[in-house]
């Protein structure tokens, strides 16, 4: 009877301890690990959980937090998985069973991402989907139409650019593109602001057009900056230019007349008037400086004479002024005007009437 009763205990023992290694498979049967109880063990030592897991890349660096979903070849929706964070940075899909064919990934408007689709295939086994964003930040605008730099003429005009935006990967990243200079009075971009990247391809184009609506005699330099919809900005574009295409002439003349027969010792007085002429210059304000100088006996020069103006095109002054009888013979006015060109100086001799151009030049 105790021969039979030790023999039923150790038939329990027996029976209990296959039971118990059959119902945890996550332990270590038989010496071997196997995170699937009795079957092959995995390769890798972080291994992937789903049966079809979907990663979201950018910089290189798969992003965690995304919202994506799956939808079989039958149409069906799995639901909204968000990526996870750290060696766990991707989406982990199991669907029961799993059906082979034809899959589609989709990746949720989020963020500064677009909504974006990817279709693969399923045949067994596991399968990963990566969605990826390119390098952002080393992206940066291309002129794709016109001349880099155009001229503008003394009329008005309109100048058309084309701006495009390039983004790598099958996962866009829209962004807002402004201009980011201050054009001057007379000039308009329109577009000043437009957004690129909403077709969900890896090139958008927006064609801009700078207008010259008025008077100007400036350069125009041209500089658009993108931003992602964080505010992030992307990349500045390289400037571009509408420059002036003519030359603007000026030139100075001055008249007057001076006193020829004086006592000895006595001065003799001059009178002048000078005048500023120029054309297509918006009506610029000129700065001018005149003065006289007169050679002593001893040919030393004076300054017997000076004055500062601001003259318009069309504009004049008028000054006299004494010298001593012995130096009315070599005596000179002279002028410098400051132009946005530059300075330019010119003179005219003084005698008992004079009509000369002092300067002629242009910018």
């Amino acid at each position: 009877m105790k021969t039979n009763r030790a023999f039923l205990a150790a038939l329990f023992f027996i029976f209990s301890s296959f039971c118990y290694l059959g119902c945890n498979k996550t332990d270590h049967p038989f010496g071997i690990y196997s995170p699937n109880g009795l079957d092959v063990p995995t390769a890798t030592a972080t291994p992937l959980a789903g049966a079809i897991n979907v990663f979201v890349v950018e910089n290189n660096v798969a992003v965690s937090g995304v919202t994506v979903n799956l939808k079989d070849p039958n149409g069906n929706y799995l639901g909204n998985i968000v990526t996870g964070s750290g060696a766990g940075a991707y989406a982990p899909f199991s669907p029961f069973p799993v059906t082979t064919g034809i899959w589609q990934a989709e990746v949720y408007t989020q963020g500064h991402y677009l909504d974006a689709t990817q279709s693969f295939v399923v045949s067994g086994g596991q399968t990963s989907v990566t969605f990826t964003a390119g390098v952002v930040g080393t992206t940066s605008p291309v002129i794709t139409s016109g001349l880099l730099n155009q001229q503008y003429q003394t009329g008005n005009g309109n100048f058309g650019y084309g701006v495009t935006y390039t983004q790598p990967g099958n996962l866009s990243i829209p962004v807002s593109v402004e201009l980011s200079n201050v054009l001057p009075t007379g000039f308009s971009s329109s577009p000043a602001t437009f957004v690129l990247g909403l077709n969900g391809t890896i090139l958008d184009q927006s064609n801009v057009t700078i207008s010259k609506t008025a008077c100007n005699t400036s350069n125009v330099p041209v500089t658009f900056s993108a931003f992602d919809f964080f505010g992030s900005k992307i990349w500045n574009s390289t400037s571009f230019s509408v420059t002036r295409g003519f030359q603007i002439p000026l030139s100075v003349s001055i008249n007057g007349t001076a006193t020829t027969t004086v006592p000895p010792g006595q001065k003799t007085n001059v009178s002048f008037s000078l005048n500023l002429s120029t054309s297509n210059d918006c009506n610029y304000s000129y700065p001018i400086n005149v003065w006289a100088v007169a050679l002593g006996n001893f040919n030393t020069p004076t300054t017997i004479f000076s004055n500062n103006l601001l003259l318009l095109n069309g504009g004049s002054a008028s000054g006299s002024f004494q010298v001593g009888g012995d130096q009315h013979t070599t005596t000179h006015i002279y002028v410098t005007v400051t132009s946005p060109g530059g300075k330019s100086s010119g003179s005219v001799v003084t005698n008992s009437t004079f009509n000369s151009v002092a300067l002629t030049t242009s910018y």
